[in-house]
């Protein structure tokens, strides 16, 4: 954990993390993802911080295919599904192939109304 901040700031940080990947075009959004995991990596003490992890490079990994490095993409999301694997929540909710996480992510995306997908029509 960061020192001198509290669970209040670190769920505040990733708070404001969180809403610039709603708000943004796929260049900030895929940014804010990548400040988003290497603060959950810090942070591990987080409630469900694995959890929000996988997720955070589930996202990064639609993000790349999208920028149009299927390679890259594929790595990052068997990376997504490695840490899935080891999350019982990702477990239950049967998040443990990259067609499962996608689709979980796109149908998140889209009732949270994430601006990059609006633009791409994705």
């Amino acid at each position: 954990m960061m020192p001198n901040m509290n669970l209040f700031g670190l769920i505040e940080t990733l708070t404001a993390l969180t809403d610039r990947y709603l708000i943004s075009d796929i260049n900030d959004a895929h940014s804010a993802l990548v400040e988003a995991e290497q603060f959950l990596r810090d942070n591990s003490g987080i409630p469900s911080s694995k959890f929000a992890l996988g997720l955070a490079m589930a996202k990064r990994s639609d993000i790349v295919f999208h920028l149009g490095d299927a390679a890259a993409a594929s790595s990052i999301m068997e990376d997504a599904i490695r840490v899935f694997r080891d999350e019982p929540m990702a477990v239950r909710a049967g998040l443990v192939t990259p067609e499962a996480v996608l689709r979980f992510i796109r149908d998140q995306d889209a009732k949270s109304n994430v601006k990059w997908r609006q633009s791409d029509h994705a």
